[in-house]
């Protein structure tokens, strides 16, 4: 089971990701689970550029590190 949630805006196209604060998953691997289910699901094309570590954090509410570390995945 997952405890991750993805749901789309219907009006920006853009995926609301949402990261399960009390999850044993750390925030990153979250992330990392949330962007390869979005590719999956066509959200994202081949070639198309995944959301920037700033716009990451911004959605999340993330240190910037935290999500930095999306990087070394």
């Amino acid at each position: 089971s997952s405890t991750i949630t993805s749901t789309v805006d219907r009006f920006s196209g853009l995926n609301l990701l949402t990261v399960d604060e009390n999850s044993k998953v750390p925030k990153y691997l979250q992330i990392v689970e949330i962007i390869k289910s979005d590719i999956d699901n066509g959200i994202f094309g081949i070639g198309e550029q995944v959301p920037s570590i700033n716009e990451t954090s911004a959605e999340f509410y993330l240190a910037r590190d935290t999500v930095e570390k999306l990087t070394k995945c």
